[in-house]
């Protein structure tokens, strides 16, 4: 294998305030790393990649997928908040096995590669069973994405037959899922410099006690993972006190915590998520249907970092440029909405696609706390490179790079992926790849799921979920 290649005759769009954006360019990666950024750098001795009339751009970081959901695309397309959280949950979701947690995890690691997407969060709520968590990450490292595999501490609900369960016991935490935990840190996830890292999934802190939070976190900062995630839409728990006021006033807020939607944060809040360095992940698509405002322009307002995620392929697309598309827009919306109840008309547009590119790669980058690391080209960066071909008609125009790549492409303009220097994808094909066969496994084990899933009956969950 080759350790060092050129991509040459490239537009460049570092997404760094240095070195900027170069209308052409070549990039030199030696040993999986970018060591030279520059017009005609006269290297001969290194295989060459042409990318005449091809934008270079840093690959995309999505901070929230739930990998495990793959297995179920497009299975709530047309349902309620309701149906997914009885019939995907915890109606499918607890009958997973290894073989389901790996072809899950292994064709979305294929499918974000293929659509540029080189670092993914992995919000990996599906450790139901002892042993998925590694059949997860055995899919992960064959597939050559970069990812942060988020270790989910929540299991199966657990609901009893004589009384109504209580919000601990619809999301348990066991003994044993801190014993995987420990031993995947003690093991395989030791590093923190791997192309997979570990991180924590906690429980939903905004549904339960706030003892459940204090279990979460410490066992996180126990193992001293660069990254602790979890769902929230705002701060309110069980109409008590608002748990993030309660993270605050225990000082477990921290630069660890990314926290996902988030859109309905007060300004309060929002001012102290970011005084504590806590990020967001926004999925504009998820939030705009659930009839809520993504919080992208305000917490940007209010100083919070913000990435963005793809959240489910279970009624969404895991396609990033589509998602940077549609936050983009509506965080126009926020703001406009906000000018138009004032009669004001904008003067601006309140997030450039610049801004917007910016935040899908560096913003991505300093949520999982790896701005080091990716996220713009620069020398001394990972090599994690993908390039766009412009020779499709949406493509053709005369805008500028950053505004072709957020509000023009799609996956399917994805020409090359690099990860780490390596060639994942050429030719706007994934390399050893076998698809047909992802796809036979991939059918297999959905009518399995589908067998087991038909022998439930859901009363008892559709009671619990309407309490």
């Amino acid at each position: 294998m080759a350790t060092r290649r050129i991509i040459r005759n490239a537009c460049v769009v570092s997404v760094d305030p240095e070195i900027g954006t170069l209308p052409r360019g070549d990039i030199l990666v030696e040993d999986g790393r970018i060591v030279a950024i520059g017009r005609d750098l006269g290297v001969d001795d290194a295989e060459g990649i042409e990318a005449d009339g091809m934008i270079a751009m840093p690959g995309l970081v999505c901070c929230h997928r739930h990998m495990w959901m793959t297995l179920l695309r497009g299975f709530v397309s047309d349902g309620t908040w309701a149906s997914y959280g009885v019939e995907t949950y915890w109606g499918r979701r607890p009958l997973y096995q290894a073989r389901d947690a790996h072809i899950a995890a292994y064709a979305g690691a294929l499918e974000a590669i293929d659509a540029g997407v080189t670092t993914v969060l992995d919000f990996h709520d599906c450790s139901v069973r002892p042993g998925n968590a590694d059949a997860s990450l055995d899919a992960l490292e064959k597939s050559g994405l970069r990812a942060v595999f988020c270790y989910g501490l929540e299991g199966p609900p657990d609901l009893p037959q004589a009384r109504e369960p209580t919000s601990e016991e619809l999301a348990p935490t066991h003994d044993w899922h801190a014993s995987e935990a420990r031993a995947l840190r003690a093991g395989r996830l030791s590093s923190d410099e791997a192309r997979v890292t570990m991180g924590i999934t906690t429980r939903d802190f905004e549904k339960l006690p706030f003892a459940c939070s204090e279990h979460d976190l410490a066992l996180a900062r126990e193992l001293d993972v660069r990254t602790t995630t979890h769902h929230a839409n705002g701060g309110s728990r069980n109409g008590k006190e608002p748990y993030i006021d309660g993270l605050k006033r225990q000082r477990m807020l921290g630069e660890d915590l990314v926290i996902s939607h988030g859109q309905s944060f007060s300004a309060e809040e929002l001012d102290t998520l970011a005084e504590a360095g806590v990020k967001i992940a926004v999925s504009a698509e998820s939030e705009l249907a659930q009839g809520a405002d993504p919080v992208t322009w305000r917490a940007r307002q209010h100083g919070v970092t913000v990435g963005l995620g793809a959240d489910s392929v279970g009624s969404l697309s895991g396609d990033m440029f589509r998602h940077m598309q549609l936050t983009l827009k509506a965080a126009r919306g926020s703001r406009n909405r906000l000018l138009a109840a004032d009669g004001v008309a904008p003067r601006d547009v309140a997030l450039t696609a610049a801004d917007m590119l910016e935040m899908t790669t560096m913003g991505g980058a300093y949520c999982l706390r790896m701005e080091t690391r990716i996220g713009s080209l620069k020398p001394g960066k990972q090599a994690d490179i993908i390039l766009l071909r412009r020779d499709r008609i949406g493509m053709m125009s005369g805008a500028e790079p950053e505004q072709i790549a957020v509000l023009q492409a799609n996956g399917r303009d994805v020409d090359t992926v690099l990860i780490g220097g390596q060639i994942l994808k050429r030719h706007g094909v994934l390399l050893g790849v076998d698809q047909p066969a992802v796809a036979l496994e991939l059918d297999t084990a959905r009518a399995a799921l589908a067998q087991a899933h038909g022998a439930i009956d859901f009363s008892a969950y559709h009671n619990a979920f309407s309490r």
